[in-house]
């Protein structure tokens, strides 16, 4: 995946046990990185109940940021795919 040296944003999908707090945990981990969470969104997994995917958008502050934040990610999820970086669109 080609990546944006001046990239802002990060998207990505996880996916944590159905069990309290795990949610949580991984939320906290991108947090220890100092990234700010602008979108948080659930998704059911077709034919597993109670299983879901959650698609999370953040600002970073740099790429080691980013990378450290996923990395961070996996021990607490059974999933966690970059779906990209990139620059974040201006407010005006």
């Amino acid at each position: 995946m080609k990546r944006d040296e001046q990239a802002n944003k990060l998207s990505l999908a996880f996916s944590v046990e159905n069990r309290p707090g795990t949610l949580a945990a991984a939320l906290q981990e991108l947090a220890q990185e100092r990234t700010n969470l602008t979108k948080i969104e659930s998704r059911p997994v077709h034919g597993r109940p109670w299983e879901y995917v959650f698609y999370v958008d953040c600002q970073i502050h740099t790429p080691a940021a980013a990378a450290r934040a996923l990395a961070a990610l996996k021990p607490h999820c059974a999933m966690v795919k970059e779906l990209g970086r990139y620059q974040e669109a201006e407010r005006g």
